[in-house]
């Protein structure tokens, strides 16, 4: 059976982050995994709507078939880009195996794209992950 798992943001706690990294991930509680954000690399109204585009996934059993299921995720982050419609600060973007949200600059530094990136790729590789579209 498949978990449907809820993806939350939050800024860290004072100390809450180890060593020189910048975004940690978590499970949290009742089926969520919780992405945890030093808030001096990221300004607070992205905050807000990361939260808010962060939507529903899906772990399904790790088996033969699931591994090369046509909508696992192999690659999730954050990329920054100069230009977004007007009012957006991220926009959550779909591609072949690819979840990314879309990033306008100056709302978040590169060290925190590329922390949440490498740790959010890490996370749907170790297990398999698809998205939730429209749930």
């Amino acid at each position: 059976m498949a978990d449907r798992i809820s993806a939350h943001y939050r800024v860290a706690e004072p100390g809450e982050l180890t060593g020189c990294r910048v975004a940690a991930v978590q499970r949290g509680p009742a089926d969520s995994v919780v992405v945890i954000i030093d808030g001096s690399h990221a300004t607070p109204e992205l905050l807000d709507q990361v939260k808010e585009a962060a939507g529903y996934w899906v772990r399904l059993p790790d088996t033969p078939e699931n591994r090369s299921h046509p909508c696992r995720i192999l690659h999730a982050g954050w990329k920054l880009i100069e230009d977004l419609p007007d009012g957006l600060l991220c926009l959550p973007t779909e591609a072949r195996h690819r979840h990314e949200q879309l990033i306008r600059e100056g709302e978040a530094t590169f060290r925190l794209a590329a922390d949440v990136t490498w740790l959010l790729t890490r996370m749907v590789r170790s297990e398999v992950w698809i998205r939730a579209i429209g749930a």
